[in-house]
């Protein structure tokens, strides 16, 4: 799992580096390169890095939403 979290971290951050150069050079190809990785990245490395952060919105979204019918139960 550790390893291939470090793998889309380690796509992630050259991405990073990929969209400012082809800032920093105006170049269009390397923008076109950055939103084709960006999209590989997204589609296919969202679980991995992100699962922990999923996971804690999706119990306060639950514990809002009880929140909430408890709420419009009490009126």
């Amino acid at each position: 799992m550790k390893q291939e979290k470090t793998k889309w971290l380690g796509l992630l951050f050259f991405d990073s580096c990929l969209f400012l150069a082809g800032l920093a050079t105006n170049r269009i190809e390397l923008l076109f390169g950055v939103i084709g990785l960006s999209y590989y990245i997204r589609k296919n490395g969202y679980a991995v890095l992100f699962k922990a952060f999923d996971e804690q919105r999706q119990q306060k979204r639950a514990y809002t939403e009880n929140i909430m019918k408890k709420m419009i139960e009490r009126k």
